[in-house]
């Protein structure tokens, strides 16, 4: 075979191979793209809705605020997208954007690998990110992120051909790229660190650009700088839009690393290592949880690999000081976040240098083997073939036939949204019904992209809160709950005959049945007026208390007894009386003991003001969580509304008009049994009460008595205990009287069987000579001093005989 017959074959075969590396990377990309992801998260849908702005003429933005700000790259690209479908603006278009993008960066992987390594690395580079679980999952979403990597390879490839040839336009478009990766995600203003600092290690190593050198890179910063002026412009005029997103995940602004940044950061650098090739992102959204970037082959690929680079950087290679510098720079939007993973979007700016380390691994085992294998190179490049294929299989494995169809990615990437939109824009009738959606995201864009014209006439509410009932509207009502706003209790508020529309899950949660993606029901006026009925008989707190002039709290539903640490489960029926002008107002529940210190409350509504009409019954439930440790007594429960902006409380009529709240009655918290008393009684009083015994003990001018009462049954009156020290006369010397536990618990929220400890402090008076004394307690009626009779004759108990009280 001549040299030139030797070439064209090597031609051939590298160009066979990079049409198998790209054939595999679009089907990977493009398969079932509209079947998979299933869902639309909101994030994505947010592109949705700003793309179609652009398409439709409403928006010409260099960045676009909304949401803490977009970069405008891939809304730009995904309307054009919208354009070539014929206007078509569900996620379709974003998904063929990101999997276009995603194959392009296959594609520049291949010409970036070529330069840096050579052709072969070049080509098992590309061959890894064609198959890598994380860059297809990143391929078929719609974030804008997935410019990044594209951006980011053109301007690397550039830079290096600039410095291999010294042409101008290699110069332009290394400047023309590092401008434009600005406009693909918040990440990117890192980047122009990797080439500083591989400009630095260039200068360490005694590079001296001439005169004509740095006129071109003069040239290139100049272009870079010009690309993005507009961008920086918008910056200038619009103060805080540069910083806002950035500010809430920045791990060294105190209200986001806790007090320990350094600590934060230290985790943020194991779990990010660590994703590589032990344990990957846990959120479904991005990746099946656990699965590491790098499987099987690959991953000991990556090991080999990065020493070699690491070699080769000691030895003063470039190519691997570039990408060393690459890989350096574009960690730290990971590291310095405060949700780190190497799925999430903030860690695309490591594409594609990261699949240069692996790719030179598997590349330096394929010339190391040929050496010793020779005349059989090709069963080294079968070998390297079949990982790749083996890689790509697993891919495809995972991601359609695992990930796909799970709970997981169905649940977290909205796909109850989708559906919910889809049985929206088909079946609803705005025009001749009321259209409730309940969902856990206020205005979910999904439905704004989804729904189409119906979307202007829902009313949203949040089904795990509240539950709305326009009585006013007299009109039938049509109710589409999606999963993720699903009522706890659908099955009671709506009855089965009134359903008229579900989707299921394919898969069900560990296991267990497919939940629905959302269910629908219509419901008659009727029927609605049936539904608020059933709740009205349900409620044991009636109330009636009107908050301002704009809600009725009618009554609540509220358990008499609860536990520590357990859970107190409170409904509150409230009807609208009229629409706010203004104001967002959120409810509160709150317990409290007698002196009104809060102990446990939840604030929340579920139902948006904005949604609020004249007539609307509305159920709401709270679950107030009491702390362990919360000591036994009667607690007092109070709703109310207070304006968000402010604050404060709305003014009350029929409450409590100083505290500004709606009593709804009192709540029993349950204690723990006392260890036994030291004196055990069993003294019988009138009502079924009992003093069990009682703890003594003299110190310091003091007589503490430690009571223990129960009941045999439910008492109907609150008795004041007494606890008297008595001289031989009869006169009372020192005394206590209170409620039970100081008035924490009154007798008549005894409940039965339960102990109740009592402590009474008697304070005695200076001189007081030595005895002897009796120590006697009892019950009495406040409101008439009458003293309840003890079974064994008298009105009191002699608990003991004291002596020696004196000093």
């Amino acid at each position: 075979m001549t040299a030139g017959s030797g070439l064209r074959h090597r031609r051939v075969l590298v160009t066979a191979a990079l049409g198998a590396v790209l054939l595999a990377a679009t089907l990977l990309r493009f398969l079932w793209l509209d079947r998979y992801p299933a869902g639309w998260h909101h994030d994505e849908a947010l592109m949705g809705v700003m793309a179609g702005e652009v398409y439709r003429g409403e928006a010409r933005a260099v960045f676009f605020p909304q949401y803490l700000g977009q970069e405008p790259l891939y809304i730009y690209l995904s309307a054009g997208m919208m354009a070539l479908l014929g206007g078509e603006q569900d996620p379709l278009p974003l998904r063929l954007t990101s999997a276009a993008v995603g194959l392009l960066t296959v594609g520049l992987t291949f010409l970036l690998g070529r330069e840096l390594f050579g052709t072969r690395a070049g080509l098992i580079a590309a061959g890894l990110m064609a198959t890598s679980f994380w860059q297809v999952m990143s391929s078929r979403n719609g974030y804008r992120s997935i410019t990044q990597p594209l951006l980011e390879a053109v301007t690397v490839w550039a830079v290096w051909k600039a410095r291999q040839t010294g042409r101008w336009v290699w110069f332009a478009a290394a400047g023309a790229g590092l401008g434009g990766t600005l406009y693909t995600y918040l990440g990117a203003r890192a980047f122009p660190g990797v080439l500083v600092a591989f400009g630095l290690w260039c200068l360490l190593r005694g590079e001296r650009p001439a005169l004509a050198g740095l006129a071109r890179i003069g040239l290139m910063a100049g272009l870079a700088v010009a690309v993005v002026t507009p961008l920086g412009l918008f910056f200038l005029t619009h103060p805080g839009t540069l910083s806002a997103r950035m500010e809430q995940v920045f791990i060294f602004r105190p209200e986001v690393g806790g007090g320990d940044p350094w600590g934060l950061l230290l985790t943020n650098v194991e779990k990010l290592l660590g994703a590589f090739i032990f344990q990957g992102e846990s959120l479904w959204r991005y990746n099946i949880p656990g699965r590491p970037v790098f499987v099987g082959p690959t991953a000991l690929a990556l090991v080999i690999g990065l020493a070699v680079i690491l070699g080769r950087f000691v030895r003063g290679d470039p190519a691997s000081a570039l990408v060393l510098s690459w890989l350096g720079v574009m960690t730290l939007p990971c590291l310095l976040s405060w949700d780190v993973g190497v799925y999430t979007l903030r860690a695309m700016g490591l594409v594609p240098a990261l699949y240069l380390v692996p790719a030179l691994g598997l590349d330096t085992v394929w010339g190391w083997l040929s050496t010793r294998l020779p005349g059989r190179q090709w069963v080294v490049a079968l070998a390297v073939g079949l990982v790749l294929v083996g890689d790509g299989v697993w891919t495809a494995r995972d991601y359609f036939w695992v990930w796909g169809p799970s709970f997981g990615a169905y649940a977290e990437g909205h796909a109850d949204a989708v559906a919910q939109a889809r049985f929206l824009a088909r079946s609803a009738r705005p025009d001749a019904e009321e259209v409730f959606v309940s969902s856990d995201y206020y205005h979910h864009p999904t439905l704004a992209q989804l729904a189409g014209p119906v979307y202007p006439f829902l009313r949203w509410f949040d089904g795990r809160q509240s539950v709305v009932f326009p009585l006013g509207a007299g009109r039938p009502t049509l109710y589409v709950l999606a999963f993720g706003a699903l009522p706890t209790d659908v099955d009671r508020l709506f009855p089965p005959s009134a359903r008229v529309g579900a989707a299921y899950f394919p898969q069900g949660i560990d296991g267990g049945p497919p939940p629905p993606l959302f269910l629908a029901y219509r419901l008659t006026p009727a029927d609605l007026e049936e539904a608020v009925s059933g709740l009205s008989r349900q409620l044991n707190r009636p109330s009636g208390c009107q908050i301002a002039d704009l809600v009725e709290v009618v009554g609540a539903q509220v358990p008499a007894v609860v536990s520590p640490g357990g859970e107190l489960q409170v409904g509150v029926l409230w009807r609208v009386n009229r629409r706010p002008e203004a104001g967002n107002y959120q409810m509160l529940v709150h317990l409290t003991d007698r002196n009104r210190v809060g102990v446990a409350g939840v604030d929340t509504l579920g139902y948006p003001p904005p949604e609020w009409r004249p007539g609307d019954v509305v159920w709401s439930r709270f679950n107030l969580r009491i702390p362990d440790g919360t000591p036994p007594g009667l607690y007092l429960l109070q709703t109310g509304l207070y304006d968000l902006e402010t604050g404060q409380r709305l003014p009350v009529s029929g409450g409590e008009p100083a505290t500004r709240a709606c009593p709804l009655g009192g709540v029993r918290v349950r204690g723990s049994p006392p260890p036994p008393p030291a004196v055990r009684l069993e003294e019988r009083f009138a009502e079924g009460i009992i003093l069990a015994g009682y703890d003594l003990t003299v110190s310091g001018g003091q007589v503490v008595v430690s009571l223990q009462w129960r009941t045999e049954r439910p008492l109907g009156h609150d008795y004041t205990v007494f606890v008297q020290l008595l001289d031989r006369t009869d006169r009372v010397v020192a005394q206590s009287d209170s409620e039970p536990a100081g008035g924490a618990l009154p007798t008549s929220s005894w409940l039965p069987g339960e102990v109740v400890a009592d402590r009474h402090v008697l304070t005695l008076p200076a001189g007081l000579p030595g005895g002897p004394y009796r120590l006697i307690a009892g019950l009495y009626l406040w409101q008439t001093g009458e003293r309840l009779p003890v079974a064994s004759g008298g009105d009191h108990v002699l608990l003991r005989q004291l002596q020696n009280l004196g000093p």
